[in-house]
């Protein structure tokens, strides 16, 4: 019996010791972040004056999730356009004000929401400014017309692709009408994820998912190739005959990245890898450049990154400087509707202790019991004998039934907690920023200097 009690702890350790293990396990992949992203406007809107000092606008737009069975959904998009939007908006990167910048993810991403901030927000944009416009998710032709290329958004219906996405021929000529203003533009597009994407046609005909890929090179280039006359341009995540891949091998900062293979090597490009003059200034050419490398290499060839338009090689898209690399804090668990459960292996573990303390303590009282019958048949020293050991059994008995109380208590708690606790929202996975900063850069005209201060009341 003592040897059955062994085994049981025994397993309860086993049991407590893997709890302990896969709670803690993925702690060394998180990303600490600084929050630099306001979450209201400081600044109101400036009229475009030929005074006014450039500023950057972008649009950014992330899908993993769509409404139409038909299209299948995505793994990392979400996780680039957020990744993406952090670096635009850090001091270290892209600088780009939150009040000029758009972020759309997933059920905020509908055809309404995103044609609103290509035409109405982009509007504001002036002659001296720079656009960036990103986009993630997945991208096709229709069906029965290959040559009209479309971005699928949240609420993209298969059965409506002109009333229901956003057409990649006409999305051009919408930009000149609504955001003509803006002196330079920039689309980068990482679409195409893996997945297939079932087209239901009075043929029942399923669409070779290759053919989505005439979006990234054929249809926008064409459309950019109309308005030669702006500064326009864009980097497709892949050729005409290409799939543009989620990631493999490609790092940021240590971590593994859970994204586009494309938008990794962006990011990593930004972040400085691609200043190889060393100036401090990251420029459309250097960008592309590593771009067209790294993805090639990291994809044994299997994808090319495009570039079409007429933008100006030495457009600065951003100043890593000697300020270090951009911070990325974690998708917000609302975001990707995936909840995380860090308690879950304490509250098994807690649960086989608590277990293994209640048989144990039964036991312990079954024996108690026994020996005490024993006594009752016996007189003398031996009858002492047996009603002491009785007690001892059921002091140990008493014990184990407190360490499963103490336990138990601990572990429905625990679950209760787990059960009834919100998802981590936005403002949960960012840190306060430092109250002052100050860092230098090396600039075209020797070295740029900045100071951050920041205080609340």
């Amino acid at each position: 019996m003592n040897r059955a009690l062994c085994w049981v702890w025994l397993l309860a350790l086993v049991v407590g010791c893997c709890g302990a293990c896969g709670a803690t396990g993925g702690a060394g992949q998180s990303q600490g972040a600084s929050r630099y992203v306001m979450t209201t406007p400081m600044e109101p809107l400036m009229a475009c004056r030929d005074d006014r000092a450039p500023m950057k606008w972008a649009v950014i737009v992330g899908i993993n999730d769509y409404k139409d069975e038909g299209i299948s959904d995505l793994q990392g998009a979400v996780n680039d356009a957020w990744s993406f939007y952090h670096y635009l908006s850090s001091p270290h990167g892209g600088a780009v004000s939150p009040q000029r910048m758009r972020l759309l993810l997933n059920q905020e991403a509908t055809r309404e929401a995103v044609v609103g901030a290509l035409g109405q927000f982009l509007a504001g944009a002036c002659p001296q400014d720079q656009v960036i416009i990103y986009f993630a998710g997945h991208g096709f032709p229709e069906p029965t017309n290959p040559q009209e290329a479309f971005l699928a958004l949240h609420d993209t219906k298969l059965d409506n692709l002109v009333g229901s996405a956003v057409s990649m021929n006409q999305l051009p000529e919408f930009l000149k009408w609504r955001a003509n203003n803006a002196g330079q533009l920039l689309m980068l597009v990482d679409a195409c994820h893996s997945g297939f994407i079932k087209f239901k046609d009075t043929r029942g005909a399923t669409l070779d998912p290759r053919t989505r890929i005439e979006l990234q090179e054929e249809s926008f280039s064409k459309a950019l190739e109309k308005h030669s006359d702006k500064g326009w341009g864009a980097i497709s995540a892949s050729a005409t005959d290409q799939f543009a891949q989620e990631v493999r091998g490609c790092q940021i900062n240590g971590h593994p990245y859970t994204g586009g293979l494309f938008t990794c090597h962006l990011l990593r490009a930004l972040n400085g890898e691609a200043d190889t003059n060393r100036d401090g200034r990251v420029t459309l050419d250097e960008t592309y450049g590593y771009l067209e490398s790294s993805v090639r290499r990291d994809s044994r060839g299997q994808q090319a990154p495009t570039r079409s338009g007429t933008l100006n090689g030495d457009m600065e898209l951003g100043r890593p400087g000697t300020a270090g690399k951009v911070a990325i804090p974690v998708l917000p668990e609302t975001v990707t509707n995936d909840q995380e459960h860090p308690l879950r292996p304490w509250i098994w573990a807690g649960a086989g202790v608590t277990a293994a303390a209640l048989i144990t303590g039964a036991v312990f009282n079954a024996q108690s019991l026994d020996l005490e019958d024993q006594a009752n048949s016996n007189i003398g020293d031996e009858r002492t004998s047996l009603l002491q050991q009785s007690e001892d059994k059921f002091a140990l008995a008493q014990i184990n039934y407190l360490v499963a109380g103490a336990v138990g208590a601990l572990t429905l708690s625990a679950l209760l907690y787990d059960l009834l606790k919100e998802p981590t929202d936005t403002e949960d996975v960012y840190q306060q920023p430092p109250w002052f900063e100050m860092g230098l850069a090396p600039s075209e005209e020797g070295v740029d200097g900045w100071v951050r201060m920041q205080w609340q009341w």
